[in-house]
């Protein structure tokens, strides 16, 4: 047998390995309307967006793939993800805790010292404020009660100005304090739950 008939049938053996590797690729299977499996080269287009499956010439499942979901579906599956997260997060958080719990008391009365540090450190700040605010009221009430004509300045009421500004300022003040009580309530909470914890990791 000569080289070149040797190399010819090479040739045609290659051409058919790879002629019956691009027809296995393309052999497909899927189910129909009525559940049955059918199998082609080519799937109806009416049946790829519900997956389908690519099969070798032997029968082997090269590849599937999956269905396509649809837009209710995508949507429950953003959600559900979302849940996971979120219970992932909180999860992660309430480790992070009690870790610092762990790390940074060594008994329930340290937690109570701290949380008292902090309540207190609020409440100064509310009498702080509550005496600005009484400052505030006795500058507006000598506004108000002094010669209207000694403020009429170029034609503006200079009175006026002065008092709406102090109005606002005492206003600023008051919602200053209700946030100051509402985050010392949260301070109490939050230790509360601190003081829960540690008992339970330290077995109290």
């Amino acid at each position: 047998m000569s080289k070149k008939l040797l190399n010819l049938i090479i040739f045609f053996i290659l051409c058919e390995m790879i002629l019956a590797n691009h027809v296995s690729a393309r052999m497909k299977c899927w189910e129909n309307s009525e559940g049955i499996k059918e199998c082609g080269d080519k799937i109806p287009p009416e049946y790829i967006q519900k997956g389908y499956q690519e099969l070798s010439k032997g029968g082997i499942v090269l590849e599937e793939k999956e269905r396509i979901k649809t837009k209710e579906e995508l949507e429950k599956a953003k959600k559900e993800a979302a849940i996971i997260a979120r219970e992932k997060e909180k999860e992660r958080v309430k480790k992070a805790r009690h870790k610092m719990l762990l790390e940074t008391f060594s008994n329930i009365e340290e937690i109570e010292m701290a949380r008292d540090q902090k309540i207190e450190a609020v409440e100064s700040t509310i009498k702080i404020t509550q005496k600005r605010i009484i400052k505030l009221q006795y500058s507006l009430d000598d506004e108000l009660n002094e010669n209207p004509v000694t403020k009429q300045i170029d034609g503006e009421d200079k009175k006026f100005n002065n008092a709406e500004l102090l109005n606002e300022h005492i206003s600023d003040n008051k919602k200053y304090i209700k946030n100051k009580i509402a985050e010392k309530e949260q301070i109490k909470k939050m230790y509360m739950e601190y003081i829960s914890e540690f008992k339970k990791l330290k077995g109290l």
